[in-house]
């Protein structure tokens, strides 16, 4: 049973408990931390584009890097498998559309074929996938104007 230096308050031996709780995280662990800073930083993505879009939209330097950077994140976020990741992704879609429309007509088209549409259409897809980017298009519905917008931006612009 050991000394009583080998036990920690509990009773358990302290040998098995020496490194303080800092055992190399799982592999479970590890993915369940790295979907938890996407969402994290999805989360705060989202709060700018919400609370700062419009003054957002008028920074050039801004702008570029929405289109760049930005936009191939959301993208490459959008396979994930994580439901949590998928929805914060689709409601920054959502939130650079109402804010950078004017300034992402090739990015915007993308993310309705390649996310919305493709998500919606995949027999792979899960059920839960298929209702986040169901719902996710039913938002862009509600937008009053656009349908007329995607007339003048995409069938009218030569």
């Amino acid at each position: 049973c050991g000394s009583p230096r080998s036990r920690d308050k509990s009773g358990a031996n302290s040998d098995q408990n020496t490194d303080l709780g800092l055992r190399d995280a799982s592999a479970t662990d590890r993915d369940d931390l790295a979907t938890d800073t996407h969402c994290l930083g999805l989360s705060l993505l989202n709060v700018a584009l919400e609370s700062g879009g419009d003054e957002i939209s008028r920074s050039d330097e801004l702008i570029g890097v929405i289109q760049d950077d930005i936009c191939k994140s959301l993208l490459q976020n959008s396979r994930a498998d994580s439901l949590s990741v998928l929805s914060l992704t689709l409601r920054a879609i959502f939130n650079i559309f109402l804010h950078f429309k004017r300034h992402l007509k090739v990015q915007l088209e993308i993310f309705f074929t390649s996310v919305h549409l493709k998500i919606a259409g995949m027999e792979t897809a899960s059920y839960e996938q298929r209702e986040i980017a169901l719902e996710s298009l039913l938002e862009f519905c509600r937008e009053p104007e656009l349908m007329l917008e995607l007339y003048e931006n995409y069938d009218c612009d030569v």
